[in-house]
């Protein structure tokens, strides 16, 4: 990132950090809002990253990594405080006698998009729209450009 950084930011703004806080100085900026703030089409300021073009994907490519790289490493460091032996998949390794690497594995919970529980809930959640409202009878797709 250092490489093409200089290019984005000549004037060598200030990047996200830890401290970093809102504009009434009550709570800390999470990495995601900050980046989702740089990243936003605005129409009364200049925008150079927007104007950046090939740069810009890049970048946002690199702080979405960033910040999901992140998220992981906290639900790695966090398992206890998210109570993963609550979660079925190590409750039937616990009954099958399976335990002899349980202790290395990573529960994603279902908050996490992407985990196993995710797409679980989100087919759940779809198999009761279906029971409730019947079969589709059409698939619309749209896509919208906000200009």
């Amino acid at each position: 990132m250092a490489l093409f950084i200089m290019y984005l930011f000549p004037y060598e703004e200030d990047g996200w950090n830890v401290f970093l806080k809102d504009n009434d100085q009550s709570k800390n900026i999470t990495e995601c809002d900050f980046y989702s703030n740089q990243l936003q089409v605005r129409k009364d300021k200049f925008n150079g990253i927007m104007k950046s073009r090939r740069l810009m994907q890049q970048y946002a490519v690199d702080q979405y990594a960033k910040v999901e790289q992140d998220r992981l490493h906290f639900l790695k460091t966090n398992q206890k405080q998210l109570k993963v032996e609550k979660y079925q998949g190590l409750l039937d390794a616990i009954a099958n006698g399976d335990m002899n690497d349980v202790e290395s594995k990573i529960i994603l919970p279902p908050s996490h998009t992407g985990s196993p529980q995710f797409y679980r809930e989100c087919f759940q959640a779809g198999m009761a729209l279906v029971r409730e409202s019947g079969k589709p009878d059409y698939l619309i797709t749209m896509t919208t450009n906000p200009k």
